[in-house]
Order: C-alpha cells, then structure tokens, then sequence
C-alpha cells in the first residue's frame, strides 16, 4: 500500500489523520481496520508531506525528505544509475514547488500567452489546488515552465543532491 492509498484508506475507516507538532496523530470514533495503522506507519514521512502540502510552507528537511524519498523510489524501480536517481528526485522537487507555488492567471486565458481556448488547443488545468489552477495550451506548458522555474531554484537553491 502507498502512502496515498493509505491516506485513502484511512478516510474510507473514518480515521481523521493531522500533523501535531511534527508528529502524525490520528482520531477514529472506532478502531481502524486490521493494517491500517502499520500502513500508515510504515509510509510516515510521506503521509506526513502529502498531509501538510497546499497547508504550510514546506521547511528545508521537507524537502530533503521528499527528495530521499523520491531518490529511494527511483532506485527502486530497477537498475538506475544513482545520478539518473538524483535527477528524478530533483525533477520531482521541481515538480512539487510548481503544484504548491501557483501563480494562477486569468480565468479561461493561458498563464503564458495569454490566449483563450483555441481550436484544438484547450486550456487545461495545471495544479494540484483545485482553487488555483495554471490554466495552458499544452503546447505553451513548455515556455511556461522555463520561466516559472528559475523562480523555483531561487527560492529553494540547495543542491538536493549534495549530502
């Protein structure tokens, strides 16, 4: 089970999950399923991240913990190479600041054109916020991200990679 589906799980049970200082804390009115628990426990740093994105401004050791943990699941996938493994983390970083730092634009224009729908090339939400999408063509996403990430490795400019 993934921390997700975990997550996932715990609201089907009815068991209410938050972060209390640092820690993972959970509420229930009755005892969760058989497994839950050590489901839960055995992705704990990762529920804790999905817990607390879109809520706080993640910390430094946030990061560093999404980044181990993408680094892990990248090696775990089959034989990669450690600096491919660190690229993906990396990327997954990148990915993750755009889905918690929008910039959302215009209702029904392009965050990077500008432009409406256009004739085979909708707009499409880009974004983990349902309230604060980027809406783009596909065709724009790439010029969109050059800009958006150099804002990104300004404000968190750690090299991931380095122990």
């Amino acid at each position: 089970m993934s921390a997700f589906a975990a997550l996932v799980a715990a609201r089907a049970a009815g068991v209410s999950l938050k972060v209390d200082a640092g820690a993972l804390a959970w509420e229930a009115d009755h005892p969760p399923p058989p497994g839950l628990l050590a489901a839960l426990a055995q992705h704990k740093q990762e529920v804790l991240l999905l817990l607390k994105r879109g809520q706080v401004p993640w910390e430094p050791s946030d990061w560093r913990t999404f980044y181990e943990l993408r680094y892990q699941a990248a090696l775990s996938r089959g034989p990669t190479a450690p600096d491919q493994a660190a690229a993906t983390a990396l990327e997954c970083c990148v990915a993750e600041w755009l889905n918690q730092n929008p910039e959302p634009g215009k209702a029904g224009r392009c965050a990077h054109c500008g432009q409406g729908d256009q004739p085979g090339t909708p707009l499409v939400p880009y974004g983990i916020r349902a309230e604060e999408y980027d809406w783009l063509h596909a065709n724009c996403h790439p010029g969109w991200l050059s800009l958006r990430r150099p804002k990104q490795l300004l404000i968190y400019p750690t090299k991931f990679s380095e122990q």
